[in-house]
Formats: structure tokens, sequence, C-alpha cells
């Protein structure tokens, strides 16, 4: 890891802010003192230096009087919903796991984070505010009791809190958050003329916990970078979360008329350049996964590439399964197939993860009819956005399947599920996908 990328976003901000690059440097830092002044302290390596210069990048970037997010706008469609995570997450399990062990000891003594001294306070409510009780006595803070938890609250359980601390005594922030998403789209310039092109969309600031509709035409506002951070590819940075859906753009009557089909999901769907057969996944994983790391065990392992597919649902389960690292505490699977897939195997088919996140806020496993969300059911020909991965089942076959990030029941190619039956939770067909049961 270098600090390119940062120095990219140092370069370019001075351009924008008709500075010079001392300038522009001098109001990073001061700009991390005054935001992140925990980190700023501590020292930032390489990682973070890149992620920090890129977030004050579209801080300090000139907005237009509409308040949107720096950038142009872009038109198109969100066709799924990644992740969300936060840049703060591994310093906040420290805190955790040193609070929860010896409370005590831990406001006694803090804890070192990457060659630094960080303090730990017991957080708690008085007289209508909070208070953070330290090693030399007790912060008291403006943040009151009836507003929204300051992000410096790190909560332990149900009666126990605590916060990090600065050397001066006073809390530290504790959250960063980002979220990820699949867009299809293009500038308003482009959009009608060169069609839409597959980006990721990254939320951040007070973007980064919102969540957009899917499947609906919508204008944002973000800048745009070709290479992505760290190269992982076309990136929109959307910094507010303002948008507007619908096809106003669109102002040629005739043009409405195609936009208006265009942006039917199914059709919409076909545009995009990441579409695959069923039967060429596994291939097309294999030739265009990407090394990820090496896990404990010392195996390679791989990012596969985001794909469109589309087929027929030939299992679903409805009820889900504990799943301990999902947000919502519960996962969901399905898997699909086509007729070209089973032509050597009838019963080949491709496995389909769902998170809950997808398929609570989402509706992954439901159709939209007569305005209504309704649980499809096996026989239902979908649309799955997602990313590929694989494994070697028990016969050594490599199998291919999909984390999806989203997915699109046709209306009218749609069986509806009144309840869901006890069948649908039989998987053992799927041939080692590992979705069930206690193996």
């Amino acid at each position: 890891m270098s600090k390119e990328l940062g120095n990219e976003c140092i370069d370019e901000a001075a351009k924008t802010l008709g500075v010079s690059r001392e300038e522009a440097e001098a109001s990073f830092g001061a700009w991390m003192k005054d935001t992140f002044p925990e980190t700023w302290e501590e020292g930032l390596d390489d990682e973070d230096y890149n992620h920090f210069a890129d977030m004050w990048y579209l801080a300090v970037s000139p907005r237009t009087s509409s308040g949107g997010s720096g950038g142009e706008e872009w038109v198109g469609m969100f066709i799924g919903f990644d992740r969300r995570f936060d840049m703060m997450k591994r310093k906040r399990e420290m805190v955790i796991d040193i609070a929860t062990a010896n409370l005590s000891g831990a406001i006694a003594n803090g804890f070192t984070y990457n060659g630094n001294k960080v303090g730990i306070g017991r957080a708690f409510i008085q007289n209508g505010v909070w208070n953070v009780e330290h090693s030399a006595g007790t912060y008291v803070s403006k943040d009151e009791e009836n507003s929204a938890k300051p992000d410096w609250v790190i909560t332990l359980n149900e009666k126990l809190s605590v916060a990090m601390l600065k050397a001066d005594k006073t809390p530290q922030k504790a959250y960063s958050v980002k979220s990820l998403w699949a867009f299809h789209g293009n500038t308003k310039e482009k959009f009608l003329t060169e069609g839409p092109r597959l980006v990721t969309a990254e939320g951040a600031w007070e973007a980064a916990t919102h969540d957009w509709s899917l499947w609906q035409p919508i204008t944002v506002r973000g800048k745009f970078d070709e290479e992505g951070w760290n190269g992982a590819g076309p990136t929109l940075s959307i910094s507010n979360a303002n948008a507007t859906y619908g096809l106003d753009w669109v102002t040629d009557k005739k043009k409405l008329e195609v936009a208006e089909g265009l942006f039917n999901p199914e059709q919409y769907l076909t545009t995009v350049s990441a579409g695959v057969n069923l039967k060429d996944l596994l291939n097309h994983h294999l030739e265009n996964r990407k090394e990820s790391y090496v896990d404990k065990n010392g195996v390679q392992r791989y990012d596969g590439p985001t794909v469109t597919i589309v087929g027929g649902v030939m299992d679903i389960n409805h009820e889900g399964r504990e799943a301990q690292w999902d947000p919502t505490g519960r996962d969901y699977w399905l898997s699909i197939s086509s007729q070209l897939l089973r032509r050597e195997n009838p019963n080949a088919r491709v496995g389909i993860k769902v998170s809950g996140v997808l398929h609570d806020d989402f509706n992954a496993l439901s159709v939209l009819k007569n305005g209504e969300w309704l649980p499809f059911a096996r026989g239902s020909r979908i649309w799955v956005v997602g990313r590929t991965n694989s494994y070697t089942n028990q016969d050594g076959d490599e199998v291919v399947n999909v984390d999806a990030h989203g997915i699109y029941a046709i209306p009218n190619k749609t069986i509806c599920a009144e309840i869901p039956s006890e069948g649908s939770n039989d998987l053992d067909n799927l041939s080692g996908f590992g979705i069930g049961g206690d193996e």
C-alpha cells in the first residue's frame, strides 16, 4: 500500500480550490485535526491516509447552489446494495474487548493503537446529558439525553457504554461509515448518446446510511473516479443523500418514450455489460476473479466479478437461517437454473446467497404486484445482480455461486408463494453449496 491515491486527492483538491499543493496539504491537516483529532494524533498509515484524503476532498470540494454533493449529476438506476462498513470498526472492537474483560483496568490504563496511547472512559447519562468517567475525573458533554446518541458512545451491553478518549480526556469519534452499491447509469450528457455503464456507487457522510430505492430511475450527484479506490474500478462517490426519482431530466418527448421503455427493469438489466449466461458463469468467474488475500491456512482467496444473471427459481427458502456475521442475524438462499445449464446435468443450478439486509430492506425474495410485495415461489423468473465466488465440492469439482446484491422478480413471469412449504427447506440437491443443515 502506498500513498499514491491520497496524494492524487490532495493534488485534485489543490486544482479545484485554486491553491498550492502546500496549502492543500495544510488544509487537509487542519481538517483532520478538527474532524478526526484522535486519528490525526495517532498518525496515518498509508491506507488511512488514502481513505481520509479522499473523504476530505469530497468534503471541501465546492458544492452547487442546490446543496447536492460535489461532482456531476448522474442518471440511471441502483440495481444492487452490497454492504455498509465502518472504518473505525477495528479500533472500536479493541475497546470493546478490553473494556469487557476489565473495565476498571481499561479506564486506568487505556490501550495502545498503532503505537499511540488511547484512553477509555465509562459513558453514562446524568442530569440530562452524556458524561464520561475517566482516570482523572469526569467529562461533561453538551450532548443531550433526548438527542441522537453521540457518535463517540460505544455500547457494551444494555447497561454499560464506554468512549475512547483523546489526550485531553475528551471523547473521540467512534464510527465512520460508508456504503457500497451497484449503479447502472451515466452523466446526463452521455446517457442518451453512449448509454448506461455499471459502476460502484460509494455512499459517504450523510449518504453512507441512506437507502436508495432499487429498480427506479434516479438522478444523483457524485464525483466519478475511473480507477476507483485501490484499483477497484469505476466508482461514483456520493456524499449527499439528495436524489430525484423519475425521468424529468428527459425533456425531449420522443426520447422520453424510449427512456420509459428502457427503464423497465427487465429491459434495463439487459443493457448491463456484466450480463453472463448461467452456463458460462463458472468460466467467467475463473477468468475474471482477482486475488484478495491468503487465509490463515495458506489458501489463496479471491474476489469474483460483479455479474447480472437471469433464470428460473429451482429452490427457495423464505425462512432463512441464523447467521452470525449478518447484521440482521439471519440470511437466506435460493437457486436458479436455465434450460441451457441443464442440458448436460438435469440438476444443474446456481446457488444464490441473500443477506438479511437485502431480504428485509429491499424485498429480495418478493415481487411487486398491484402495489403489494408478495413472496415468490419455485418456477418464478428472476434477475440477480451480485458477486461470484466458488468452492470445491466433495467430488473435487469447482462450483460457482453468487452473493446477491439485488434481485428483481419479473411480475408477469412470477409465481406467488402464499405459505412457504416444508419442502422449501430441502436443498440437499445443491451439491455442496453449504447453505443449510449441520454439515
